[in-house]
C-alpha cells in the first residue's frame, strides 16, 4: 500500500487478507480516516479500538489522523511505535477557564514557511526561494501550501469557532506567496485571526530593516484588514455557518481581538522578538472588557525550561522574557505584557504561539497556561477545546 494510493480513503478502512506491506506514510493526509478493521486471517496485520498494528499488536503501525481522540493509552503489548504512526494526528487539547458558560473549538495553525515564487520575483528571490523550499520539504511527499489548503478545507468541513495563524505562514513576501495566502484565506468560512511572524514579511537581506518594514509589512496588513472587514460585515453569513457564536472584531495590523460571549481572542505582534508598541491599545482593550482572554503571539514567552528546550533545538536565544537565563531581554512593553501573564490572577488564561517548530505546553502561572504548536509544515496543528468545567 502506497500514500499515493490511500491519501483520500476515509471512514473505515479494510486491510485484506492478502495485504502483506503497508508503506511509511500510506495513509497521510487521510484526514477523515477514522479506523482500521483488519481480516481476521491476516497474517501480518491486527487492529485494537480502530488503531493499526502488526499482527502481535507488539508494534502500534498507524493511527488514524480523523479519530477524534483526546487521549490515547497505547496497550502494554506494544514494544515500538513505526515511524509517522501518529503522522496528521492533530493535538488535542483542553483548556478549563472558569468563566466561561460556553465551550469552544479553536484550530491553531503557524510556521507552515510557504516557498512561492514565480518568474516576476527577481533572481534573488528564486534562488532564495529554490533554496528555502528543500529546507520545508515535508517526509510524506507534501508542499506547504498543500498543507495550507488542506488545513482550510478540513476546517470549512469541521467548522471550529476560531482559527489562530501563529505566524510564518508564508516564509519570505514574494508576490507569488502573498496572494496564495490571500486566495486561500478568503477561502475561509469560519473566523480567523492572524499574527504575522518573524519570515512573513522579511527576508535576509532586508531582515527587520526600515525599509523591510515599510515595503513589505504592508503587503500583509491586507490579510488582516479583509479579515475585519469579512468578520464584522458578514455577520449573517457566518452565523449560519457556525453556530451563532459571533465575534466582534477589531484591530489594527500589530493587535487585533475578537470578542465573543464570554472570552477574548487577542493576537499581539512580537515578530521583531519585541511585543510592538502598536499593541498595546489592544491589550489594554482586552483588559478594560474584564473578560477571560486567549493571547496568541509567534514568539513565545520564556520559561526556564522553555529555554532550555529551545537552545538545544536552535542554540540560540529564541524565546522572549528571562534574558538572566538566556532569553531575549524584553523592552518596556514586552515587559508588561510578561508581567500580565505570570500574575497569578492574570485575566490571560491561554498563551498560544509557535515559531519553535517544537510542540510544549506548560503551566506558566495559577491562571495560565502556554501552548505551543509544532510546524505546520510537518503537518502538525493544535486543536484547542476551551470549556468552563
Amino acid at each position: 500500500i502506497t500514500w499515493l494510493v490511500y491519501r483520500k480513503m476515509s471512514g473505515k478502512q479494510p486491510i485484506k487478507l492478502n495485504i502483506k506491506v503497508i508503506g511509511k506514510d500510506s495513509f497521510a493526509s487521510c484526514q477523515n480516516l477514522m479506523e482500521f478493521v483488519v481480516d481476521a486471517d491476516n497474517q501480518n496485520y491486527s487492529a485494537i479500538e480502530g488503531i493499526l498494528f502488526n499482527n502481535d499488536a507488539t508494534e502500534l503501525v498507524y493511527c488514524p489522523c480523523g479519530a477524534k481522540r483526546t487521549e490515547y493509552i497505547i496497550p502494554n503489548s506494544v514494544t515500538a511505535i513505526a515511524t509517522h504512526a501518529f503522522i496528521d494526528c492533530t493535538s488535542l487539547k483542553k483548556v478549563v477557564i472558569p468563566e466561561l458558560e460556553n465551550e469552544y473549538e479553536v484550530w491553531l495553525f503557524a510556521d507552515s514557511h510557504i516557498t512561492l515564487w514565480d518568474s516576476l520575483d527577481s533572481e534573488e528571490v528564486q534562488s532564495y526561494a529554490a533554496e528555502r523550499k528543500n529546507v520545508f520539504a515535508n517526509d510524506t511527499g507534501r508542499d506547504s501550501s498543500q498543507i495550507l489548503s488542506e488545513f482550510i478545507q478540513m476546517a470549512n468541513e469541521h467548522k471550529p469557532d476560531m482559527i489562530l495563524f501563529g505566524g510564518d505562514i508564508i516564509d519570505f513576501p514574494s508576490d507569488a506567496n502573498v496572494a496564495f495566502l490571500k486566495s486561500e484565506l478568503e477561502r475561509l468560512t469560519v473566523p480567523y485571526l492572524f499574527v504575522m511572524g518573524n519570515h512573513d514579511w522579511t527576508y535576509p537581506w532586508e531582515y527587520m530593516t526600515p525599509d523591510g518594514v515599510e515595503k513589505y509589512r504592508p503587503l500583509l496588513e491586507d490579510v488582516m484588514f479583509d479579515n475585519f472587514e469579512k468578520m464584522n460585515d458578514s455577520t449573517v453569513e457566518i452565523e449560519q455557518d457556525v453556530d451563532a457564536k459571533i465575534p466582534k472584531v477589531c484591530g489594527n495590523t500589530y493587535f487585533s481581538s475578537a470578542e465573543f460571549e464570554d472570552v477574548v481572542f487577542l493576537t499581539v505582534d512580537d515578530s521583531s522578538n519585541q511585543i510592538a508598541a502598536e499593541a498595546v491599545e489592544g491589550i489594554e482593550q482586552a483588559y478594560a472588557l474584564g473578560k477571560p482572554i486567549v493571547l496568541l503571539q509567534h514568539v513565545p514567552f520564556s520559561t526556564e525550561n522553555l529555554i532550555m528546550q529551545a537552545k538545544e533545538y536552535w542554540k540560540n536565544p529564541v524565546t522572549l522574557g528571562m534574558q538572566v537565563h538566556g532569553g531575549i531581554a524584553p523592552n518596556s512593553v514586552s515587559a508588561d505584557l510578561f508581567g500580565k501573564v505570570y500574575d497569578k490572577d492574570s485575566l490571560i488564561r491561554a498563551v498560544l504561539s509557535g515559531h519553535l517548530h517544537f510542540s510544549y505546553e506548560e503551566q506558566i502561572s495559577e491562571s495560565t497556561v502556554e501552548i505551543i504548536t509544532d510546524a505546520a509544515y510537518k503537518g502538525k496543528a493544535v486543536k484547542l477545546y476551551l470549556s468552563g468545567k
